[in-house]
Formats: structure tokens, sequence, C-alpha cells
């Protein structure tokens, strides 16, 4: 079987480099060697497009392309997965905020940071930390339920306030989000339908607890390219249930998606099928894919 091999425009549109930054970066670093035909023009393997989509979020996360161009895959992966940027102590002051049922901070702070970040910042390096530290405090008794409920309906209204701000071309390729019965919890749907939307792919939130005929209809009606699940708090078996059976109703042609906090301990072979995404960053690299084959 032969690998996927992409093209110079490819692997821009994927990685969100310039072609500039891009040859800088081979030429002073040897970050990847790409072939060349006869007539130069450059392709790239799938390991290599992923090497630099790594590259570029440790370089967005404020370190060196020098430091970073030495380091292995898994190396990498451990640079972009660690969250220790400027955003740190903001994510601190906002959770223990929730603590202390400081409204008034809460409500001077997020708009600041929301035109401070941009759309895409604010829901990877604020959102989803603070989110996660919130849910860490409240499992362990230590923050309140009203400080939480508070924070969420303002994240809530600034994540939809996002989506507003940033929609794409009609012509974009269309993904649908939603949860599926039983499952409540949409900050972190919202979330990836505003990373998806930053990244050029037109999203469409159909909100939470829908069925898998109600499902089918939606996709098999607007023809999207993928469905995406967010499921947080259901058990496993509910999960691996859920998945089957929306797998089952919705068109062959939709891809299904489906990442959340329910899924991390998921095997692939566990919902046939359906594709899981353990984080942010391995979902925005499967929509730069997406987005590139489907516009190109």
């Amino acid at each position: 079987m032969l690998l996927p091999c992409y093209g110079l425009r490819d692997v821009v549109a994927i990685t969100g480099l310039s072609k500039q930054a891009l040859y800088a970066w081979e030429r002073r670093y040897n970050v990847v060697s790409p072939r060349r035909n006869a007539q130069g023009v450059r392709s790239y393997s799938e390991n290599e497009v992923h090497r630099l989509q790594l590259l570029r979020q440790g370089v967005d996360k404020g370190h060196r392309i020098g430091t970073l161009a030495g380091l292995g895959l898994n190396e990498l992966k451990e640079v972009v997965r660690s969250r220790v940027d400027a955003s740190h102590a903001i994510v601190a002051e906002l959770a223990e905020a929730v603590d202390r049922l400081d409204f008034p901070l809460i409500e001077q702070k997020l708009p600041f940071h929301f035109s401070t970040f941009g759309p895409g910042r604010f829901t990877r390096d604020l959102v989803l930390p603070v989110m996660s530290e919130i849910g860490k405090r409240v499992e362990a008794g230590s923050t309140s339920i009203p400080g939480e409920r508070f924070f969420s309906t303002m994240i809530r209204m600034f994540l939809g306030q996002a989506l507003h701000l940033t929609a794409g071309q009609l012509s974009a390729p269309r993904i649908l989000f939603a949860t599926p019965e039983g499952e409540l919890h949409d900050l972190a749907l919202l979330a990836a339908a505003v990373s998806a939307q930053q990244l050029g792919c037109r999203a469409v939130c159909l909100g939470t607890q829908l069925a898998p005929d109600a499902l089918a209809l939606a996709c098999a009606k607007t023809d999207v390219a993928v469905l995406c699940l967010s499921i947080s708090s259901l058990p496993r078996d509910l999960v691996i249930g859920a998945c089957r059976d929306i797998r089952l109703a919705i068109p062959p042609r939709t891809r299904l998606w489906v990442g959340g906090q329910a899924v991390r301990d998921l095997r692939q072979s566990d919902v046939p099928g359906t594709r899981i995404y353990d984080d942010i960053d391995d979902f925005d690299d499967a929509i730069r894919r997406i987005r590139v084959s489907m516009t190109l």
C-alpha cells in the first residue's frame, strides 16, 4: 500500500506554516528532508508533516525552533502537550476566582482575555485548561458548584460569540457537533467547534442529547463531512453503545469522530468505524487534514 504523500501546498495548509518559514526551517535546522522529483517539486511523508505540525505548535507556545529542531517525535509531543506558557497564571487566577465566588473578577477578566487572546487561543489556552482545573476541584470538593455554573454560563456566551465572529465560507467543509443521548455537557463541544472553525471549517452545533435517528437525519440532509461527538460524563458501556448505534445510523460516507473525558480509555477497536481523539491537538491536526483533502 502506498503511503500518503503531501505536496508543498498541502503541507502549508495542514501545518499553518508559511512557505518562507518552512524553507527557512529546512535550510537552517534540517527539520525534515522532503523528496524532490526531476522538476524539483517537493513531496513530504506523513511523518514529516506530523513533525512539522508539532514543531509549529511548540513555537506557538514560545519555544525556540533551534531548541526544538533536534527533538524526536515523542519529545516534541511532550513539549506541545505541556501548558507551561504565559496563560498558566491566568488559569490559576480564574480557577481561584471560581473557588471564591468572585463574580466581579470573572466578569472583568473574561472579556479582556477574549479580546487579547482572540477566539482560537482563548478557547485552547484558557477555556479548556480552566474547565479542566475546575472539574478537578469540583471532584475534590474544593470549589463551589455555583461558581462553576456561573463560570460555565459566561464561557458558553463567549464561545457562542466566537462561533459567530469566525463563521467560515459556505463552501468550507461542514462539520456537525453534538452530544449523544444522556450527555448534558456542552462546553467541550463548543470549544471543539470554535477550534474547527478557526482552522477553516464551518462548524454547526446541534446541541446536546441527540438520538441516533436525529443525528442520521441531520447528516443526510446537510451532507456533512464529519459528525463530531463530545462525551464527558457517560459510563464506558454507554459510550460504546452510543458510538456504535450512531455509526450504524448515519450515512456511511459521514466520518464519525468522538472526543472528551469519557473516551480517553477507549481503544479504536471498542468503537469500529469511529475515530477517537485524545486531546485538542490531535483534533486540530485532523481538522487541518480534512480541510486540505476536501478543498484542494
